[in-house]
């Protein structure tokens, strides 16, 4: 026989779940070259930002130099009509001017792009994350995987800083549960 107590009841409910990445992404190169660089490996926490792999594009590269010469001659020869028409505009037309200024927009704009794509040869993370696999060796041909649905990823990243977590609560015990448990 026990005499009655006021006491505190606790109850502990074991269920299984899923925890999950807050952020997870695969990562395609952008632009095809050969893996020149492996920066970062399986397990590294890499930053937002941060350098994860260089591709080497020998093609993409020669065609750079060519635009960025073709954009000093363009760039270079509209200089050179600017200061002609300001001082003496009789020498030439208006018309002969604004081909010049159109054909040095227009290199402009093509080493612009070109080292727009060039720039992304070198692979950066997207948000900070631990790299959790990567599928590629060092001197492998990578494809783009924009235009290329069956190009590999090269890493893959996950934010763990906040899990999501994903749980099959049965009804009977809602009511049991509160933030914070």
């Amino acid at each position: 026989v026990a005499n009655p107590q006021q006491r505190s009841f606790t109850s502990t409910l074991h269920i299984i779940g899923n925890a999950l990445p807050n952020k997870q992404v695969n990562i395609h190169a952008m632009e095809g070259g050969f893996l020149s660089d492996l920066k970062k490996d399986i397990g590294d926490k890499v930053q937002k930002g941060d350098v994860l792999a260089v591709l080497n594009n020998p093609e993409l590269t020669r065609e750079l130099e060519i635009n960025k010469v073709a954009k000093q001659v363009a760039e270079a020869n509209y200089l050179r009509f600017k200061k002609v028409i300001a001082k003496t505009p009789e020498l030439t037309t208006l018309q002969e001017f604004e081909k010049v200024e159109a054909t040095y927009l227009m290199a402009n704009a093509k080493y612009k792009a070109t080292a727009n794509r060039d720039s992304l040869l070198t692979i950066r993370a997207p948000f900070s994350g631990v790299i959790t696999t990567r599928n590629v060796e060092l001197g492998a041909l990578i494809q783009s995987g924009i235009n290329n649905t069956n190009a590999a990823a090269l890493f893959e990243i996950m934010d763990t800083e906040t899990i999501r977590l994903t749980i099959a609560l049965p009804e009977t015990e809602v009511d049991n549960i509160s933030k914070g448990m």
